[in-house]
């Protein structure tokens, strides 16, 4: 079976017409939250969390990459004695409400905006100079709303310090556009805060089909993503492994080397990536994201056009060692199309040269074999 993409360029250079790559939706969110400062409930004392050296940052980070507190999150704390201006450093650990999904999509409620949150959760404390025990936190958050609520509550003895902490979490949805190839798969995805619709993050990815088990796990290479503030911000590799229970659905870690380059050192930069998608051309119940190009044949080739002062360009994209072959017309209704140039692809992309067209208009098409 060959594989077609068909574009139009007239001698006054219109742009190239290709065809479009297939559309995946994604998700990610962020396994930190930002939780704001707060005072108690006496106004005697203040609370903050960080996980930087040096300064405050908000965040409360997943545990098994910071303190290893036993706890889901956790985060350095700084106590502030607002009587006496005195300060206590010490570390919390706290769990997070998690464990839901009611709506069976794969994700817990809790890191999605369009579901509300309310559940308690246990957590401990360790305060040098202030004391160390168990506390409760107590997750409120509107669905609709990526801020909400934290009442937590440090257990002292006989006395209880209760701080009202505004807490905020971060999910991002966008589309994910991918060409599938036989071992690898590529594209770039543009995700979109769903509280903050300023805020987005978008570049390439590829993935590599584990070849022992392709339809199901591939590993996600390093690249380098962009923010809305266009700070590159690069990635590293990791598994990502298709849903058995959700078949369309294939998630893994999305790790930045750092997730917030604003501040001093690495932060929030551990999220979940959920990529969701309904293709399936052969309707073999593996979707195309994964399975091998249809038929086996080599993938549907892509193209762009430039131009020097005495040729054209054509750049293809394609599967490395199958026939390309770039054919003509002058008249798209006379169904002739000449081949023109006729290429082995030995490398992905590979550059080949026209002469400049002596008439206008002219089409052209590419074929894979």
């Amino acid at each position: 079976m060959k594989r077609i993409l068909l574009l139009a360029v007239s001698f006054a250079f219109l742009p190239v017409i290709g065809q479009a790559a297939q559309i995946a939706q994604s998700k990610m969110y962020c396994l930190s939250l930002r939780v704001a400062g707060a005072n108690d409930q006496n106004g005697l004392n203040s609370l903050q969390f960080t996980t930087l050296n040096f300064g405050i940052n908000n965040e409360l980070a997943p545990d098994f990459v910071f303190l290893n507190s036993g706890y889901t999150n956790s985060a350095f704390v700084v106590l502030t004695d607002l009587i006496f201006d005195e300060k206590f450093n010490g570390g919390i650990g706290v769990d997070l409400p998690a464990g839901t999904d009611a709506d069976g999509n794969g994700l817990p409620d809790f890191f999605e905006v369009t579901n509300s949150a309310s559940a308690s959760t246990e957590a401990a404390y360790n305060i040098s100079g202030f004391g160390n025990g168990t506390a409760t936190a107590q997750w409120s958050r509107d669905a609709g709303s990526s801020s909400g609520l934290c009442i937590l509550t440090l257990h002292s003895g006989f006395q209880n310090y209760i701080f009202y902490h505004l807490f905020e979490i971060f999910e991002y949805t966008g589309r994910l556009s991918y060409t599938p190839g036989a071992t690898n798969v590529s594209g770039s995805v543009n995700l979109t805060n769903i509280g903050n619709p300023a805020a987005q993050f978008q570049g390439p990815v590829q993935f590599t089909k584990i070849t022992t088990n392709q339809y199901n796990l591939l590993s996600m290479q390093s690249v380098y993503w962009t923010n809305s503030s266009d700070q590159a911000l690069a990635t590293f590799k990791h598994l990502y492994s298709r849903d058995s229970i959700r078949p369309t659905n294939y998630s893994g870690y999305l790790e930045f080397l750092d997730g917030d380059p604003n501040t001093v050192d690495d932060d929030y930069f551990l999220w979940w990536l959920t990529i969701s998608d309904s293709n399936d051309a052969d309707h073999d119940g593996i979707p195309d994201f994964s399975d091998d190009p249809t038929g086996g044949q080599p993938r549907r080739p892509t193209v762009s056009l430039t131009r020097t002062p005495t040729n054209l360009l054509f750049t293809i994209r394609g599967d490395v060692g199958h026939l390309h072959q770039l054919q003509e017309t002058n008249v798209l209704s006379s169904g002739t199309w000449p081949t023109v140039l006729s290429v082995t692809l030995t490398n992905d992309p590979q550059v080949v040269a026209l002469p400049m067209p002596a008439s206008s208009p002219k089409f052209w098409r590419v074929q894979a074999f």
